[in-house]
């Protein structure tokens, strides 16, 4: 794995991301001096890196609500917890080590936010690894968990799948449960 082919392939994934998403809301980057820190950003200078080591990549998470929402879900991508931290002192930026491509570009739309059916079916049809377990279903129970993170706050943010399931999962909540009572009573009585 060469850095140039790793940047080749980090400017791809950021084009197919804005074409998926239908704006450009991920810009890919390349630090000058270091070059092998190679990019994506996004929203709230979120910035999740995919650099080449050793024959694999490396991927790590910049930004306290990046690690918040993707901490977990790298977990279960990678099938472990951390690898370590880019800066260990202060224990900031984990990183996971991966050898597939399916991979990268699973964490990447998990990054970016875009994960319909068909973006999920697009990734789940690259995953090639065994050990893995398929994305599908990692989207699935990101849907179905609780979330006691800081939720994602501006424009877009419901475009963040954990966003989405952490208010859902606070909808019956006691200091919302009278406001969603009263919406499901103008439901019934407005259909339309």
């Amino acid at each position: 794995m060469d850095t140039a082919s790793v940047k080749e392939q980090v400017w791809a994934l950021a084009a197919e991301l804005n074409a998926v998403l239908g704006a450009s809301l991920v810009q890919p980057c390349q630090q000058k001096t270091a070059v092998k820190k190679i990019s994506l950003t996004g929203l709230k200078d979120e910035r999740l890196y995919i650099k080449p080591a050793n024959g694999r990549y490396m991927i790590a998470l910049s930004g306290n609500s990046l690690v918040a929402r993707m901490e977990t879900y790298m977990g279960r991508l990678t099938g472990c917890e951390r690898h370590g931290y880019c800066h260990p002192q202060t224990g900031r930026e984990p990183y996971w080590y991966v050898n597939d491509y399916a991979q990268v570009r699973a964490a990447a739309y998990f990054f970016a936010g875009a994960t319909s059916s068909a973006d999920v079916g697009q990734i789940a049809g690259a995953m090639s690894v065994v050990h893995v377990q398929p994305v599908d279903e990692i989207f699935h129970e990101a849907e179905h968990q609780p979330v006691t993170t800081v939720l994602p706050d501006g424009p877009r943010a419901l475009r963040d799948l954990t966003a989405r399931a952490a208010r859902q999962a606070k909808i019956n909540a006691p200091h919302i449960a009278p406001l969603t009572e009263y919406v499901s009573q103008l439901r019934s009585q407005h259909p339309s």
